[in-house]
């Protein structure tokens, strides 16, 4: 854990242009060292990171960012969701003249580094895939994902979820941290309009024809063991299509480990990060 006398310093932020619309990106930590991007998942935005900067930020150069529709990036043309982000990612690493960097991402966050890497290999390090397929669909996989859509399509549209309930959270984060679940609702708070706009996208969104020759560095996968959106076994069946990836359960978390068991989650990105020096 940090210390509080820690010094780390908080680099270049602010809003870019990328195809129009105005991209947020904020950086933390030494630039002269290795680069780590977090790109958030559909129930957030990069304040999600929160327990997750100021940790990676004492050992690398952190690169946080909004996706179009999150945050504080814009959405006037109506394009959202995984290409676009991808080319969005590709303009923050151009404009902080970042050569190669480690992608994490979460969820929805995984479909735009996943795109990001099948075009540009040559510039990613490593890929963590937290709680996601990053659009690694087998027909098993497809039918399971279109299924949670189904489900999730009418899922608190009247407002008939409860304080701090999410579907990106397991039951468990509510009842032992109410405050903590809360916070996580409040982050995102994405309108259900972009929500299911987005679900379409990503459940039509494939890169698994890209992967045999693309994926030329190590991947990680970490799923929470009562994760319901993309459960173990859904993420061991994804990880199968890429040779020599690793997969992490954590346990007693559902989709969203790195929030409600940050410091497990943590030290596994540490962990898989030390070992590729």
């Amino acid at each position: 854990m940090m210390s509080p006398t820690d010094l780390i310093p908080h680099g270049p932020r602010g809003h870019l242009l990328s195809e129009g619309e105005q991209i947020y990106f904020e950086t933390f930590g030494d630039p002269s060292r290795d680069a780590v991007v977090l790109s958030h998942g559909l129930g957030g935005n990069r304040v999600t990171w929160f327990q997750q900067v100021p940790e990676f930020a004492r050992h690398y150069h952190v690169i946080n960012w909004d996706q179009r529709g999150f945050g504080r990036s814009s959405a006037t043309g109506g394009e959202i969701g995984p290409e676009p982000a991808a080319k969005d990612l590709a303009a923050i690493l151009d404009y902080l003249q970042v050569d190669r960097a480690h992608l994490i991402g979460q969820s929805m966050g995984g479909w735009a580094s996943m795109g990001f890497a099948v075009k540009h290999p040559d510039r990613v390090r490593s890929l963590v895939l937290a709680d996601s397929i990053a659009g690694m669909y087998t027909p098993t996989i497809k039918q399971h994902y279109a299924e949670f859509v189904g489900k999730e399509s009418t899922r608190g549209v009247d407002g008939n979820l409860a304080i701090g309930q999410h579907s990106a959270l397991g039951d468990k984060l509510r009842q032992k941290d109410m405050i903590r679940a809360f916070l996580f609702e409040q982050i995102g708070a994405p309108t259900h309009e972009t929500v299911r706009t987005v679900r379409a996208l990503l459940l039509n969104t494939e890169y698994v024809h890209e992967l045999p020759q693309t994926l030329t560095f190590p991947v990680l996968f970490i799923v929470g063991s009562e994760d319901l959106t993309f459960p173990p076994e859904i993420i061991r069946e994804a990880a199968a299509q890429v040779p020599g990836s690793q997969v992490i359960e954590i346990p007693e978390t559902a989709h969203s480990p790195y929030f409600e068991a940050p410091n497990e989650w943590n030290q596994v990105v540490f962990q898989f990060l030390a070992s590729l020096q």
